[in-house]
């Protein structure tokens, strides 16, 4: 009996050219951009989840409250996690981490290294590393380092590392000994480590927790500890051991636990050890792969309801010679499943040749080997079932449901009622909608936030990154040489890159309706050609003057929300102190000299801040010597490292342009962009086919009618319109539908930023007559050929 459907199935397949190329075309590149989606949300899904008891181990973080607001910290003062240690036995163990980078020497090789990290001997307790060369006891010893695989590659090529010395360039030529070498940590790690260095723990074990720098600290709890009450007993003990200071900062400290399989997807935090992902975005590629696994069933249902039609005088003679209902649903089913298993095999080898390409817009850290990942396979079992399911229910209750009489004259269930066509064709309609509004909406917000004045000019601007330790004495040398480059227009040290990173925050003293308040405010340090560099508007007062020494410790510069926050109608001369807390000699008194216009260096989902601008108060000009070019500063980049590496010999030039560092703020956006655009039209393509599909069907159903109107005296024109506006009629229904859901869903997303574009009835109305032309489009060929039919032989071969 198998072996009948089997060969009918296959006879079926190849008869009918045109309708079998647009469901299996259809189902393949729905299949297709859903294996990229469920490999991309399962690898987002999957971070830190493969280290052992990864469900006990936890990352402690703390919130600290600033004038009434809370910000996050991914670390804590070091002292915290020897004292939770110490009195809770639900610790097994605990771990604190602070990552750095280092320029190594070894021989005449010079490598810059980002992720050397400090790390307790306990690491190797709490996390799982798997040793190539050498012993985890050795990271308890000072003086040694762990390499992993990649960077001892890097760093000895084919030599054996182990005991060999390596220096530390921009550590006054501290030296370490290689003990070990580990395998490089998967991608899927919010942890990104190249080396490992014992922790200095000097003062830090001590049981009153100070403020003396601050870690990312681990602990690994035993298997029926309750993280929640631990958090609450860890912070009485807090309460009680915590040094007390100045401006009573203590007070606003509280601390919490995050699982480590959270912290990747998890809400965004100040001093994150790596960057993460966003869920937000992972829910979109979810909802996206949802859309595609709808819109292609229902293409499916369409196109199988119009294949039907023609088959039922062959269903009748099978019911004749006595086909059950259940024999019926078997073939349906075996030719969904047929259907859906060659659209699989093609959707692999589509990915197969077209995943290296998209890894460049989507992640790189994807591989086609997580196919194989449990996850993702049975996710696709889960899809393949529920196509399968999905595209055979409705035919098949429909056909078993028919008379055989029926069948024989042509008389099908699935023509008198086609309201189920009809009503898949709006949700298709809908989909699609949606996902064009999402990407107008979101390709409108990207556009914003690349063009958007933010206060300064980041064009054309290249950040050297400066050494730690380096011989401030040759700063001035290096700034001077730079500057006389041919090309470049402005040099300036500052203490911080200008964009993608948070502001260092400090403690002033404001005069406020003639008192001094103590506030934490965010604050700069540059020199006194940055705001001409950066191209920086002074609204009011003036700029730092090179020749007014006294600058360096009486003179300050305010943003515009300063002003406004503070209340301040006349800002110049209002007076400010520094020093609350701080040691003697870092102190400093004066008024405000100048305010800028505001700028915002960090991403435009947050509000721009109170700022306070003022020089360095020693001879340490900053890590960041910014140049700016009259012209593309890739040009000059090369001049640039040259005169750098001559000034400074020994150290390596390390740069980063501004413009690309503000557009990587934003790649978490340009991935879902660009998932949905592909998306979209995979879901549009799909749609047009169903509406191309049920159009030929009901033209052909309702040839009869269109022939009696031509009789009647009805012109082509109007035969052809009469058949277009009945899904025109659809389409107009599925925006009434799906443009106030595409409002609302993307009114919650830009909700997200602070600084975003606005939607306006525009936007909808071009969506909603890019659908309707779709659907004029789709339909096109069928109310053509309806519109140029010769009545008498149509009404003839009725």
């Amino acid at each position: 009996m198998f072996k009948n459907y089997f060969k009918t199935t296959i006879r079926h397949l190849f008869k009918s050219k045109v309708n079998f190329a647009f469901k299996l075309g259809g189902l393949t590149a729905a299949l297709f951009s859903v294996l990229v989606i469920v490999i991309y949300v399962s690898f987002q899904m999957s971070f830190d989840t493969f280290h052992e008891d990864h469900r006990n181990i936890y990352r402690v973080n703390s919130n600290r409250y600033v004038e009434s607001k809370m910000e996050k910290y991914a670390m804590v003062p070091p002292g915290i996690g020897p004292a939770l240690k110490a009195e809770f036995p639900e610790i097994q163990s605990f771990v604190r981490l602070s990552s750095d980078k280092v320029l190594i020497r070894y021989n005449e090789k010079l490598l810059k290294t980002s992720g050397l990290v400090q790390a307790d001997s306990s690491l190797f307790d709490v996390f799982n590393f798997n040793f190539i060369k050498g012993d985890k006891r050795s990271l308890g010893r000072p003086g040694t380092i762990i390499l992993t695989q990649s960077l001892a590659e890097k760093i000895f090529s084919d030599e054996d590392p182990i005991g060999k010395l390596i220096v530390f360039a921009d550590k006054s030529d501290q030296t370490a000994e290689v003990t070990g070498v580990i395998e490089d940590l998967p991608p899927n790690t919010h942890l990104f480590i190249s080396a490992l260095i014992p922790m200095n723990t000097d003062e830090k074990t001590q049981w009153v927790i100070t403020w003396d720098g601050s870690v990312s600290l681990y602990v690994k709890l035993h298997q029926n500890a309750d993280p929640a009450v631990l958090a609450g007993k860890a912070q009485s003990l807090l309460n009680k051991n915590i040094a007390k200071t100045q401006e009573g900062s203590e007070k606003n400290f509280s601390i919490f636990l995050q699982s480590i399989s959270n912290i990747h997807l998890g809400s965004v935090m100040s001093m994150e050890f790596h960057e993460k992902g966003q869920i937000l975005y992972v829910y979109i590629f979810l909802t996206l792969g949802f859309f595609l696994v709808i819109i292609a069933g229902i293409n499916y249902v369409n196109l199988a309801i119009a294949d039907f039609r023609h088959r039922s005088k062959e269903i009748g003679v099978r019911k004749i010679l006595g086909a059950q209902k259940r024999q019926i649903a078997v073939q349906v089913a075996m030719e969904s499943t047929a259907f859906c298993l060659l659209a699989l095999l093609l959707a692999l080898l589509l990915l197969y040749f077209v995943f290296p390409s998209l890894l460049q817009f989507l992640d790189p850290r994807l591989s086609l080997r997580m196919l194989m990942d449990r996850n993702v396979i049975t996710a696709v079992i889960v899809i393949i079932v529920f196509l399968v399911l999905f595209s055979t229910a409705y035919p098949a209750i429909q056909l078993g449901l028919n008379k055989p009489l029926g069948d024989l004259k042509n008389i099908s269930g699935l023509g008198r009622k086609p309201s189920t066509a009809r009503t898949l064709l709006v949700v298709q309609f809908a989909i699609s909608i949606i996902c064009i509004s999402a990407t107008v909406i979101i390709n409108g917000q990207i556009e914003f936030m690349k063009t958007k004045d933010l206060g300064y000019d980041r064009h054309n601007v290249v950040t050297l990154v400066m050494p730690e330790q380096y011989p401030t004495e040759k700063a001035a040398t290096l700034k001077s040489q730079l500057a006389n480059l041919q090309g470049v227009e402005a040099v300036s040290f500052s203490y911080y890159h200008m964009t993608g990173v948070p502001y260092f925050k400090g403690w002033y003293k404001i005069e406020l309706n003639g008192e001094m308040k103590a506030l934490e405010i965010n604050e700069v340090f540059v020199d006194h050609d940055y705001l001409r560099l950066m191209n920086i508007e002074l609204v009011e007062g003036r700029n730092f003057d090179v020749a007014n020494v006294a600058d360096r410790h009486s003179a300050f510069i305010v943003n515009e929300t300063a002003v406004r926050n503070f209340g301040w109608t006349a800002p110049i001369g209002k007076r400010i102190s520094v020093g609350v807390g701080e040691q003697t000699g870092q102190t400093a008194e004066g008024t405000v000299i100048g305010v800028v216009k505001d700028f915002n260096t960090r991403s435009l989902r947050d509000a721009i801040e109170p700022l306070v601008i003022r020089l360095p108060y020693d001879a340490y000009l900053g890590y960041a010597l910014n140049i700016k070019a009259f012209g593309d500063v890739r040009a000059i980049l090369p001049a640039i490292k040259s005169t750098y590496e001559t000034v400074l010999p020994g150290f390596l030039a390390d740069y980063r342009i501004v413009e690309e560092m503000y557009d990587k703020q934003y790649e978490n956006e340009n991935k879902a962009l660009n998932a949905l655009q592909m998306g979209t039209w995979i879901i549009v393509l799909i749609s047009s086919l169903g509406v191309f599909s049920l159009s030929i069907y009901l033209s052909m159903k309702w040839m009869k009618e269109f022939g009696i109107r031509k009789v009647v005296g009805a012109s082509s024109w109007q035969i052809s319109f009469l058949h277009v506006s009945h899904f025109l009629k659809l389409a107009l229904l599925a925006n009434i539908v799906a443009l106030p859901v595409a409002y609302w869903l993307m009114n919650q997303w830009l909700d997200t930023f602070a600084y975003k574009i606005q939607v306006n009835g525009l936007v909808f109305l071009a969506v909603a007559i890019i659908s309707f032309i779709l659907v004029a489009v789709s339909a096109g060929y069928s109310s053509f050929k309806a519109g140029r039919m010769n009545p008498v032989d149509v009404i003839k071969g009725q």
